[in-house]
């Protein structure tokens, strides 16, 4: 991951100061779980939002990027599937209103 740049996109903090990066990806994508080691893809499944407490901590908003397109290294890795469909962008919402 260190040689490929990430886009800017909904980043929430985990509850042990983790880094979640949300993107939206092609309906059939499939990804294996594990980028590389100590990274997860969490896939159609879930994650915990703010304001939970698990833990000790709390998950928290790092900021209020709309949630950008994966990029393409992402869906090309051996972890995903290169795409042909495309992915378009929400329209503008406020955080709350997407979860």
């Amino acid at each position: 991951m260190a040689t490929h740049d990430l886009p800017e996109t909904l980043e929430q903090r985990s509850c042990r100061s983790g880094s979640h990066f949300l993107f939206r990806s092609p309906e059939h994508a499939k990804f294996n779980g594990k980028l590389c080691v100590g990274v997860d893809i969490k896939h159609k499944g879930y994650i915990l939002l703010e304001p939970s407490v698990a833990e000790g901590g709390q998950y928290l908003w790092q900021n209020d990027n709309d949630i950008a397109i994966a990029p393409a290294w992402l869906l090309s890795s051996k972890s995903g599937v290169q795409s042909t469909e495309a992915v378009t962008q929400p329209e503008a919402s406020s955080t709350t209103e997407r979860f």
